[in-house]
This record gives structure tokens, C-alpha cells and sequence, in this order.
């Protein structure tokens, strides 16, 4: 098998495990996240998007800063080392 095309697995298998579970499967679990905790959809949504706000401007600020100060390709790998390492 060509090598190319074990790079595109892995490649589908990382953007699906980091992306697609978070973004396309929330609302798959959604109505369970409801009924089960007992919160309002408004609630659920809520914390879904403080999430991401915590989370993505911070970080995405310090990206961009040391993306312009060392370059992208040294951050993209610190980020992919952090996002797959064990111990997290």
C-alpha cells in the first residue's frame, strides 16, 4: 500500500477523534446531556460555549503571538506533541 495513504488515515483519524466527536457529536448526546442532568437546553448550550471560550481565546491568542514570533511550523508541532501526549 502506498505510503501517502497511510498518512490520510491518520491524518482522518486525528481530526475526527479532536473535531468531530466535539463539534458533530454534541448534538447527538445533546437531549441526553438534558434529560439527564437535569439542566435546560439554554444551560447545556451555555457551558458548551464557555467551554470553547476558555479554552479557544486564550490559546488562541498565544498561537497566534508566538506563530508570529517563531513561525507556524514550530507551534503547530508543540501543539500536536501537547494535544497527544499521555499524561493530559
Amino acid at each position: 500500500m502506498f505510503y501517502g495513504w497511510w498518512i490520510v488515515v491518520a491524518a482522518f483519524l486525528n481530526l475526527f477523534f479532536a473535531v468531530g466527536i466535539i463539534f458533530y457529536g454534541f448534538p447527538v448526546f445533546y437531549p441526553a446531556f438534558v434529560e439527564s442532568l437535569g439542566f435546560t437546553r439554554a444551560q447545556v448550550t451555555q457551558g458548551f460555549l464557555l467551554g470553547f471560550l476558555v479554552a479557544g481565546l486564550p490559546f488562541g491568542f498565544l498561537a497566534g503571538a508566538m506563530i508570529d514570533r517563531i513561525g507556524a511550523r514550530l507551534v503547530i508541532l508543540s501543539g500536536a506533541g501537547w494535544s497527544e501526549s499521555p499524561c493530559c
